[in-house]
């Protein structure tokens, strides 16, 4: 786990950790139920995995995760 303290004032403390492989899908299946705004985007990393490297469904699929990264806190 890596946390990143705020540069500014007004940004948020950030706490970051990853896993790879079949860890993440585990771990993404486990969580899924508890996610809020990041459950579109775990279904997705789920079924990207389900598809052959370079495939134009992988490759839709990560056009629509990039989509779906951007968050407005407003």
């Amino acid at each position: 786990m890596r946390l990143s303290l705020p540069a500014a004032s007004r940004s948020r403390t950030q706490y970051q950790w990853q896993v790879n492989g079949s860890n993440a899908v585990a771990c993404i299946q486990a969580v899924i139920p508890y996610l809020i705004e990041k459950a579109p985007q775990a279904a997705l990393v789920l079924e990207y995995r389900s598809w052959p490297v370079g495939s134009a469904k992988r490759r839709s699929i990560e056009r629509e995760l990039k989509r779906l990264k951007r968050t407005n806190y407003e």
